[in-house]
């Protein structure tokens, strides 16, 4: 058999076993289409011959990867790279890659931003503290030195700042430990500070508000952790011990349906004890949450418009109209908008007080 018959053999048996995918996709999300992601499959192995061959000797691998693509929803497509298929002790693995992780993040509604980046020995870097983000500056153009760290910084979707650092140590530790790094080849070697970036994204992830919406990048971070011999993710982050009282007003907040009450409250404590709070329900997990979710975003919503129409109010010199606005309001609701309103609409809250 000539060289040209044995391609056409080997397509038509690899065509076969992504075929046999085809019915993972029925409930895919959406964007992510069977003969789309087989096509992108078969030319990822007609441009990569030890990766055709990794496929024809394990099969039902390259099933395995494809139903991945299809349940955690990153496409093979080149354009985008979000995920790739690569070989992985004898098997085709999907391995969601550093711009994949941060689509599927924006995707889950629960961050607004997020941004991993290097840091190098002639940047300036200064981590604000808690709930803060971090500054970093540097010349793009210049000589930054030696990289000496990455961080990931993410924006919550209530506002909250999470910022996870790991030093070239932690880093080169990481990358000890998976096969690529061990064999001194693969994206270790050529793409350093990508796999930083996604070495950071995983760890990150630990301290991000885990919601039935963030299941599909949970899935991603736990393969890339496979892939990669990182931590597993099993267990849940590590959270901040809230207090009795705490427990207490936030259970009221939900048997009261209290929307801007339980806004104002997530507001006012750390994103670690609000975390230990969310994940605290003994029974109907998800049901909770749902409720937990629905009345902060209500709550926000409602402070929200509180906050644009006494500061319309003011603009207007209709004190009496803004001063019964905020009467209506609790004191914890009145304190957020203080701290988030103009310096007119400040001065003249603060001045009912006196």
């Amino acid at each position: 058999m000539n060289d040209k018959a044995e391609t056409v053999e080997e397509n038509q048996s690899l065509t076969h076993f992504l075929d046999r995918a085809e019915d993972r996709f029925t409930n895919a999300p959406i964007g992510i289409l069977f003969n789309q992601e087989k096509s992108y499959a078969l030319q990822l192995f007609a441009a990569n011959e030890y990766l055709e061959k990794v496929a024809l000797k394990s099969p039902f691998s390259l099933l395995a990867a494809m139903s991945n693509v299809a349940s955690i929803g990153l496409s093979l497509n080149p354009a985008k790279k979000q995920a790739y298929l690569v070989p992985r002790k004898g098997k085709i693995c999907l391995d969601p890659s550093y711009m994949g992780m941060v689509d599927l993040a924006i995707q889950s509604g629960m961050l607004v931003f997020v941004q991993a980046k290097i840091v190098c020995e002639n940047d300036t870097y200064t981590n604000k503290g808690v709930d803060r983000e971090p500054v970093h500056e540097y010349s793009p153009f210049g000589d930054r030195g030696a990289l000496i760290g990455v961080y990931c910084v993410a924006k919550t979707a209530r506002g909250d700042y999470l910022t996870t650092e790991m030093d070239k140590a932690k880093i080169d530790e990481i990358k000890g430990r998976s096969e690529s790094g061990k064999q001194g080849k693969g994206p270790w070697m050529t793409d350093y500070n990508e796999m930083a970036k996604k070495t950071v994204m995983r760890n990150a992830f630990k301290t991000w508000p885990k919601t039935d919406t963030m299941d599909r990048l949970a899935m991603a971070v736990e393969l890339s952790n496979q892939n990669e011999a990182f931590e597993s993710l099993v267990t849940s982050p590590e959270l901040d011990q809230y207090t009795d009282e705490q427990k207490k007003y936030f259970d009221q907040m939900i048997e009261s349906s209290d929307a801007i009450g339980m806004f104002c409250f997530i507001q006012s404590i750390d994103a670690g004890i609000y975390m230990a709070l969310y994940n605290s329900f003994a029974s109907d997990i998800t049901k909770y949450k749902r409720i937990v979710g629905d009345l902060e975003k209500s709550g926000g919503a409602q402070v929200l418009d509180c906050k644009q129409e006494i500061e319309s109010l003011v603009e207007a010199e209709d004190e009496m109209g803004a001063k019964q606005v905020i009467e209506d309001l609790s004191t914890e609701a009145v304190n957020f908008i203080i701290d988030k309103t103009d310096d007119e609409t400040r001065k003249f809250i603060q001045g009912l007080g006196e």
